[in-house]
């Protein structure tokens, strides 16, 4: 279940503006048309493989927008992955958002295949 939000969203030239910020899920943003997959790690699914990763999907994916909305929001994008998605880093007031959310238990580092969170 998406998560709206409202952000100060910055380019990485720092041109800031405030946005409506679609939280996806745990890795994944929509600011306007653009979705944002956040380079290198891997968020747990909302429609997991069992209900242990549907639960810690819905953690991740509010977390993400509690972190959102707590600061000046600066993608530094990188490319487009194959389903079309802007590739970036994100952070928050100068904080790597995956790196929190890996320190919590909340995202993994991505390892070129799905993360296993149903062990």
């Amino acid at each position: 279940m998406a998560t709206f939000v409202s952000a100060v969203v910055c380019t990485v030239a720092l041109v800031c503006s405030p946005m409506t910020v679609k939280v996806i899920d745990g890795d994944t943003l929509r600011i306007s048309d653009e979705r944002i997959r956040i380079i290198g790690y891997d968020a747990p699914e909302t429609n997991g493989e069992c209900a242990a990763e549907s639960r810690l999907a819905r953690r991740s994916t509010a977390r993400l927008a509690d972190l959102i909305v707590r600061g000046r929001v600066v993608i530094d994008r990188h490319g487009l992955d194959r389903f079309g998605r802007t590739l970036a880093h994100v952070h928050v007031n100068d904080k790597n958002v995956a790196e929190t959310l890996l320190s919590e238990g909340l995202m993994q580092v991505w390892k070129g295949r799905k993360a296993e969170w149903c062990k």
